[in-house]
């Protein structure tokens, strides 16, 4: 397929099975926009898993369906992982690694007293790191108040919030 690039109005071709289409000026192609919509990524917060493996009565069973559901591809970091230190292995997860919490993150508390953990900063420097991100699913809606939401570059509206209220979104429920 041929397009114009957008910066020098060149004429190039651009092919599908290669993922960073670039002209000679150096404007990179998105190839989500030429070929498709990409799935979009939600990241998963510990309390999620732990409700869903050990079978949770009030949260257990939304938990379940949203690790199970195939409309849209989770993730999570590896600081998440570690937090949980139970067997993952039968979901179907992309694996984000965090190689540095930027200070802006590292900053961010509750209130003056309760600090965020790692694995929950891990998770937001995740979303601001990578723009496929959509969301983030977590029964606790405190970090909804933390997150800041200038420094997250989604492509589309991000979400925060329970996973009854994702599945409610997605019409799953």
């Amino acid at each position: 397929m041929k397009v114009t690039c957008p910066n020098c109005h060149r004429r190039i071709r651009v092919k599908k099975n290669i993922r960073h289409n670039k002209c000679k000026c150096g404007y990179v192609f998105s190839h989500t926009r030429l070929f498709g919509k990409k799935q979009e990524v939600y990241l998963i917060d510990a309390n999620v898993f732990i409700y869903a493996i050990n079978k949770d009565n009030k949260y257990g069973r939304d938990c379940e369906k949203i690790l199970t559901g195939g409309l849209y591809q989770i993730g999570t970091t590896v600081d998440v992982l570690k937090e949980i230190k139970q067997k993952h292995e039968y979901y179907d997860i992309k694996i984000y690694k965090i190689k540095k919490i930027s200070p802006e993150v590292n900053e961010l508390r509750y209130n003056t007293i309760k600090e965020l953990s790692k694995a929950d900063k891990s998770l937001i420097q995740c979303a601001i790191d990578y723009p496929e991100i959509s969301g983030i699913i977590t029964n606790d809606l405190d970090i909804k108040s933390v997150v800041p939401e200038r420094l997250i570059r989604s492509e589309t509206k991000f979400f925060i919030g329970r996973p009854s209220d994702f599945l409610k979104k997605k019409g799953m429920k």
